[in-house]
Order: C-alpha cells, then structure tokens, then sequence
C-alpha cells in the first residue's frame, strides 16, 4: 500500500503552510466546530471524537471529496499557545509534519498504516493559539483493534504466531514503532486464516516518535516486547505465551529475549 494521489504543497490563507492530497483540495479543517465537539460529542452523532486532551482533539469523519467520492477521513488538531512556543514552531518541524512523512516511509517500507491525506498549520484567533491539523485516511472496517479481540478470546494461536512474524518483519527492515502496545495494532482475521503473509495481516496506528530506517537494537527490541507484554496482561498472556512469540520472532537467539524478565518488567510497570 502506496500513496498514489498527487500531493498538494502550497499555503492557501489563512493557512501558513499545507501539504494534501488534491482530492482533498477543499478540505478546510479551521471550519470545523472543535470547542462544541470537545464539549458535547453526543451532539455529532455522524462524527467519533476518538480523543480529547488539552491541547489535542482527534475527530472521525466522512468528507466528501471534489470528486463526489465520501472519504471516512481521521483529523488531529494540535494547538500551540504562548508565544515562545509558537516563534519555536516556525524554526522546526512539528511532530505532525514528522509524522506525515514518517506515514509515508512505513508505507514505501511495505506497512499498512493510515495513509496521510491533509496537512496544516494556520493561526487561530479564537484560541489565542498556532493550529496545526494532520488527516490520514481511516482504516477499512475488516481491521480489528488487536487488543479487543486477545481481550475476547484469550487465545494466543495463529494470530498471536502471525504478530510474531510481523514484529521479526518490521525489526528486519529498520522500523521502530515508539509505543507497540496490541492497542496501537490493527488485524485482518480472514488474511490470518488464509495464511497470507504477515505484512498484510497487520497495520499499525500512531506514528508519533517512531523511525524508519535504521537498525533496531537489542535494547529497542526489548522495550517493544515489553510495551507489547504490558498492553496483553490484562487479555490472559503468560509467561508461555511469552515464549513462543520469542521463538518465532527470534529463531537463532541472536537477540538473547528472556520471556520471564520482559514479563515481571511489564507486570511492574503495572503497578506503577
């Protein structure tokens, strides 16, 4: 899976600066009703406000593009307040931009994850604050949250091999994930039943702070497992389980992976 759209670089005002796919030309994110959909997201029944901080919000939903064509699109809107931090802004890269072309690498790299469509920046008035907007395309309904559905059947088999091949994968070609937890993995149960390969069987959410491109240590691959070991305690996974995910991503034993450590790791972080 590819970017294969044209990709808009311009800064149409008020806008400072944007990056689109051309489909998405009159795409206008400032237009949207943020404070009223951080407030009262029942009052948008057609839109999923998957995420509310202080200064981010996260909305689903469906935009009708020049084509006519309805895309289900996933928007992050960032605010910068304060003037040192907006000035900073303008003399590097925000972490949306990053993670706009870091996108784009994991999918050249041969990895589902949200396609990025829109990006932008552009002053707010009403909130005193520097908008910086990220879209990606929303993932097709056939994949599955990873953590709902080992939290459902607490059953580590075929799915739970196919994740070990995909992680050995993912490692193999110099891509890091920040924060590998089975909430941030999506699944296809029906490509893991067909014994299609592994890279079409997962995709991966929330780029922020991950890498493409470099070789994954053996401290790198321990924090992954257990980031991953962490997020499966509560969905039934032991020390067994453990094991045989280690033995699959790992044949030779090159990477020395202790299933009981990364465990009793994952199981004090818990605590904390």
């Amino acid at each position: 899976m590819q970017p294969t759209e044209q990709m808009l670089n311009d800064a149409p005002p008020p806008y400072e600066s944007r990056r689109c796919v051309a489909s998405l030309e009159a795409f206008d994110p400032l237009a949207l009703p943020w404070r009223e959909m951080r407030k009262n997201p029942r009052d948008f029944p057609d839109r999923d406000v998957a995420k509310v901080s202080r200064a981010r919000t996260v909305v689903g939903l469906t935009f009708v593009d020049r084509n006519g064509a309805p895309q289900r699109i996933y928007v992050k809107r960032s605010l910068l307040r304060g003037a040192f931090r907006q000035l900073a802004a303008r003399f590097r890269d925000s972490k949306e931009l990053r993670e706009f072309e870091l996108a784009g690498a994991f999918l050249r790299a041969g990895f589902t994850v949200p396609e990025p469509l829109y990006y932008s920046e552009a002053p707010m008035k009403s909130e005193s604050a520097r908008a910086i907007f990220y879209a990606t395309r929303a993932l097709p309904e056939r994949w599955k949250v990873a953590k709902e559905f080992f939290k459902g059947s607490r059953t580590f088999a075929a799915e739970w091999e196919s994740l070990a091949m995909f992680t050995r994968l993912l490692h193999e070609r110099g891509v890091l994930h920040s924060d590998y937890r089975s909430d941030h993995l999506f699944m296809d149960r029906d490509c893991i039943a067909a014994g299609e390969p592994p890279t079409r069987c997962w995709a991966l959410i929330d780029l922020d702070g991950s890498r493409c491109g470099r070789a994954v240590s053996r401290g790198e691959r321990d924090r992954a497992m257990r980031q991953l070991a962490e997020s499966l305690i509560t969905s039934g996974l032991v020390e067994e389980d453990l094991k045989k995910f280690l033995e699959i991503y790992d044949r030779e034993g090159k990477w020395e992976l202790d299933a009981a450590a990364i465990l009793k790791a994952a199981k004090g972080r818990m605590k904390k």
